[in-house]
């Protein structure tokens, strides 16, 4: 295929994401992958609800069962998952078949494998969003909004934290607001909920190659400072200067975040809010050419 021109139009199914994808109303939704194929492909997306007539499939990555790859020849194919590998279980000979897959996995050429995280699109679908630091010195230190009780190294850290400084939680996760923070995880709610507080609390449910969420999107949308610990090429993506991270859990690590945190003066803290938070603020050129040369 010829990327010198313009082609026209060409149409995708998309296939087992969740509610709200199609209709833009999801925080990751549709949009992203409308501008990602037009520029992978040169063409006019069109969203086609009947698979028989769709040149691509798209799909959430799901089992044999649930998956349209086998209903038809497809042009071409691409699985997409922004969830955890590890506990999503994903991993099988089901996504060979697919022309490319999506993932927060470490480039893997005989899989047809492109690296992924999924705050690039949460980033490009929430726009409205500012990425401008807060105008003041919050006077709370830290928060924490967690639903998943079972981050093991974000446990250990938060256990030692509380021993220093009080944590304020949001979630349904050691609550001690008296409710839990309503709306979805780009709600203004939420946001401004954190911007409360000069440090908020990131960290990952697993550390994998390239599984970098939304969680240290919302502490920069807060305007405030994260705490991160998860994929060890968050640097790839995000400025060292701008967030904290936490790079194991040894009692070392884990005390030196905290004293950074605690001892932290305001001109320190100002001069780390204002410092730039992408280290490439074009974040899905690099993914189109990777996708092209896959797929080409």
């Amino acid at each position: 295929m010829s990327l010198n021109k313009y082609l026209g139009n060409i149409s995708v199914y998309f296939n087992k994401f969740c509610n709200g994808f199609l209709y833009g109303t999801n925080p990751n939704n549709v949009s992203f992958f409308i501008e990602l194929f037009e520029k992978v492909f040169h063409s006019n997306i069109i969203i086609e609800n009947n698979y028989m007539n769709a040149d691509i499939l798209c799909e959430n990555a799901c089992n044999i069962q649930d998956s349209f790859i086998y209903k038809k020849k497809w042009k071409y194919s691409i699985a997409v998952t922004g969830e955890s590998v590890v506990s999503f279980g994903i991993f099988s000979d089901h996504f060979y078949h697919f022309s490319c897959f999506l993932s927060g996995l470490n480039t893997n050429i005989s899989l047809r494998q492109i690296k992924f995280p999924l705050f690039i699109s949460y980033i490009y679908c929430n726009k409205h969003l500012s990425l401008e630091p807060v105008d003041y010195i919050p006077k709370k230190m830290v928060c924490a909004i967690i639903s998943n009780p079972k981050g093991n190294i974000r446990n250990k850290f938060l256990d030692k934290l509380e021993q220093k400084t009080e944590v304020v939680y949001g979630g349904s996760f050691r609550n001690n607001i008296g409710y839990n923070l309503q709306g979805d995880h780009n709600s203004i709610e939420l946001i401004n909920f954190m911007k409360q507080f000069k440090f908020v609390i990131t960290m990952e449910n697993n550390k994998e190659d390239y599984y970098i969420t939304e969680k240290i999107c919302n502490g920069f949308f807060s305007g405030i400072i994260p705490v991160y610990w998860g994929s060890s090429n968050i640097y790839e993506y995000f400025n060292s200067n701008r967030f904290l991270y936490l790079k194991d859990d040894s009692d070392q690590q884990i005390n030196s975040i905290i004293e950074r945190m605690i001892n932290m003066d305001d001109t320190t803290y100002l001069n780390m809010i204002h410092s730039p938070i992408l280290v490439n603020n074009d974040l899905i050129n690099p993914l189109v050419q990777n996708i092209q040369s896959i797929l080409f």
